[in-house]
């Protein structure tokens, strides 16, 4: 809603965390959000950030004027291992 907002939290504890894209061990952060201009105004939110060494940005929540927002990691790749390209396959005309 382009309005600035100020975040604080603290991390909770190591969970294990089942998303589309595999189970994780992340750090799960609870926090509270508060619009800059309307100190008053604020929302619940919990992120959870993987334990390795990049600290993979795992799920993540909110609660918003229209009920709660979520967004979790749909795929993961190991950097250091060689990538599969899925073949195309044409169809017959």
């Amino acid at each position: 809603d382009r309005r600035l907002w100020r975040v604080w939290g603290s991390v909770l504890e190591k969970e294990e965390i089942e998303v589309p894209a595999g189970i994780f061990e992340a750090f799960h952060i609870k926090g509270m959000a508060a619009r800059h201009d309307l100190q008053s105004k604020q929302r619940e939110v919990h992120l959870w950030i993987g334990t390795d060494a990049q600290r993979t940005p795992i799920a993540a929540m909110a609660v918003i004027d229209l009920g709660t927002a979520s967004a979790s990691l749909l795929h993961a790749y190991d950097p250091r291992q060689p990538r599969r390209v899925r073949e195309s396959v044409e169809s017959a005309p």
